[in-house]
């Protein structure tokens, strides 16, 4: 079953920003988290020049994320990936609290693709159309197909003219904070 969520900017977002679309499809099998994020900006992103290898702070520029977590458990994991490749998965114990580096998980298959209508320096500005897929190994992690999942999608996206911007399926606070689980909602039962 594949689901679509629609990702909001944060309230406090130029609104020069909000004509950006952002949603992203989810399917879970019983080993598999696929989620493609697909982005129509209003105005061109910047987007990072990384190296497709595990990286740290990839929330500091445009990036796709989601926090997965057992439905009814305190523990959860924070995947960031960025669209050149760069990758990060973390490990919660409570939110916010015990964070380290996941390291039953040594990669995760990030893809890009887009249709650009403007692009500058490679790996810096594009116009149009863009698609990230990350594809997530539930199995690493030892969550179970009978396991019942709480998402949080989430992208932080710098626009031309514009800097960061935040984007969730809902913002629960003044300030952007995807940890927040009260801002993300059951994920798909797997197929």
């Amino acid at each position: 079953m594949t689901t679509v969520s629609v990702l909001l900017p944060h309230p406090t977002t130029n609104a020069a920003a909000t004509s950006t679309q952002l949603e992203v499809e989810i399917q879970r099998s019983d080993s598999l988290l696929h989620l493609k994020y697909q982005l129509r900006p209003s105005r061109a992103v910047v987007l990072p020049t990384q190296e497709p290898v595990r990286q740290h702070d990839l929330w500091r520029a445009t990036c796709f994320e989601v926090f997965v977590a057992r439905r009814g458990e305190p523990s959860y994991w924070e995947v960031n990936a960025a669209p050149g490749g760069a990758w990060n998965v973390y490990a919660f114990d409570d939110e916010r609290q015990g964070m380290r580096e996941e390291e039953r998980i040594d990669s995760l298959r990030v893809e890009r693709r887009w249709r650009a209508t403007r692009r500058g320096e490679p790996g810096r500005l594009v116009s149009g159309p863009l698609e990230i897929e990350i594809e997530l190994s539930l199995e690493q992690l030892g969550i179970g197909p009978e396991d019942p999942l709480d998402l949080g999608l989430s992208a932080v996206l710098e626009l031309e003219g514009v800097g960061l911007t935040y984007w969730a399926r809902a913002h629960p606070s003044d300030q952007p904070d995807f940890h927040r689980r009260d801002g993300w909602g059951p994920g798909p039962e797997a197929q």
